[in-house]
């Protein structure tokens, strides 16, 4: 049996810390790029107020972002209203909150645990897009 050095001993360890550290840092994020998302939702989302524009400021998360427009009530259908226009009193509003995922992340929605919330309450009217895009719908 041959004798190692210890300077060849020392290049050895370290080489294979070296690739250890590597093999698990693509492991890790690999996995990132796959991470589903169940549960998605926003706060303080204010409800219409007459004469007040309409708000469009939510809190978002980390793993998406978020986008909102208003629509009004004219007859059975909901028309897309400006976010620069007052509100006005007696009419009939309807949020529409954009989720859009960020790199690494989707909306898991065939899972049966998928949920929206907005303000902390469960919101069951939703459309997804694809895996990046859900829109909540809030009245």
């Amino acid at each position: 049996m041959k004798n190692i050095s210890k300077t060849n001993l020392l290049k050895f360890v370290v080489m294979s810390v070296i690739l250890i550290a590597l093999i698990v840092s693509s492991a890790i994020i690999v996995s990132a790029n796959n991470t589903p998302m169940y549960h998605v939702g926003v706060g303080n989302l204010s409800a219409p107020v007459a004469g007040r524009l309409p708000d469009c400021e939510v809190t978002p998360n980390g793993q998406y972002t978020v986008s909102v427009q208003w629509f009004r009530q004219e007859g059975g259908n909901f028309v897309h209203y400006g976010e620069d226009i007052p509100l006005h009193a007696g009419d009939v509003y309807q949020a529409a909150v954009h989720l859009r995922a960020k790199s690494g992340y989707y909306f898991d929605t065939e899972s049966q645990h998928f949920g929206c919330t907005i303000n902390g309450l469960t919101n069951s009217t939703f459309r997804v897009i694809d895996e990046t895009h859900v829109i909540m719908y809030h009245t």
